[in-house]
């Protein structure tokens, strides 16, 4: 995620214990992330009030959430090779379970293909009515 000037001038101005603060903050809830870091909760307090403090936040929270997004996406094939071989499974219950979460991916993609055509359809129609005559 590239960060705006703004946003860079801003995060620059923190102080390297603002910046050490962070990971706990991504690990933890405030008390415990003061706690782990030896930090107060009213200095953290004074800390999330400030702008360039919660941009860095914000921005490490991001990031955070991008990759984990990336390592789910990274390991989708695994969990539908696993849920398949679980289909074939001789315990009933878990034969049970991995159809149902088959069955269950299946209704929810194809509605998701459904809502899509239905956008694009609309787009289209839209495109038609809304476009002015070129001249």
């Amino acid at each position: 995620m590239a960060e705006t000037e703004s946003e860079k001038s801003k995060t620059d101005s923190l102080k390297p214990k603002q910046r050490a603060l962070i990971p706990y903050l991504l690990a933890y809830s405030i008390n415990e992330a003061c706690r782990q870091s030896g930090r107060s909760t009213s200095r953290v307090h004074v800390w999330l009030k400030q702008p360039a403090f919660r941009a860095a936040l914000k921005q490490a929270q991001d990031e955070a959430f991008s990759d984990g997004i990336a390592r789910i996406k990274g390991n989708v094939t695994k969990a539908v090779y696993v849920l398949v071989e679980l289909l074939e499974s001789e315990d009933n219950q878990i034969r049970i379970s991995a159809a149902e979460n088959v069955i269950e991916y299946a209704v929810k993609l194809n509605h998701n293909e459904e809502l899509e055509r239905r956008i694009i359809e609309m787009e289209e129609r839209m495109k038609e009515k809304w476009s002015w005559p070129s001249h």
